[in-house]
């Protein structure tokens, strides 16, 4: 349970649980808040059922279902990660122009822009790549 209905669940607990047994104890009704308690404490056990394996009779014994290991980090995420940082610092004049022109107070802004917009990185990229190789071509004609 999910959502709205499990919020709901939970709520409506909360408050039989703590909400009714101030009530029913300040008026005295012991047997009242008691079942206040009960209530609430069932209602929480039916927000959570699916995390409950089976259930047993008036004894009340409950099994939990076993909880899933945590997602590790493939070797195949860290691979690209380091695939990346090679490509960034491949571009080393690249990123000291643009930190130049860009100038952010000791920030760097290629680090910036290439984690958060690595389309527009490499479209710029591209961009002096290309000026690059006109200015080179017209060097060569001058010779």
């Amino acid at each position: 349970m999910t959502g709205f209905p499990y919020y709901l669940t939970f709520g409506c607990s909360i408050l039989f649980m703590f909400g009714g047994s101030l009530y029913f104890g300040e008026q005295e009704k012991n047997f009242a808040m008691g079942l206040s308690i009960i209530a609430g404490t069932f209602g929480m056990v039916f927000a959570h059922l699916e995390k409950f394996e089976n259930f047993k009779g008036a004894g009340f014994e409950a099994k939990l279902r076993p909880q899933e290991p945590p997602i590790q980090q493939s070797p195949d995420l860290a691979e690209l990660a380091a695939e990346e940082e090679a490509y960034y610092a491949s571009n080393e004049e690249f990123n000291r122009l643009l930190d130049e022109e860009h100038n952010l107070n000791g920030l760097s802004y290629s680090r910036a822009l290439f984690n958060q917009d690595q389309t527009k990185y490499k479209v710029q990229l591209g961009d002096y790549e290309s000026d690059q190789e006109l200015m080179q071509q017209e060097q060569e004609l001058d010779f």
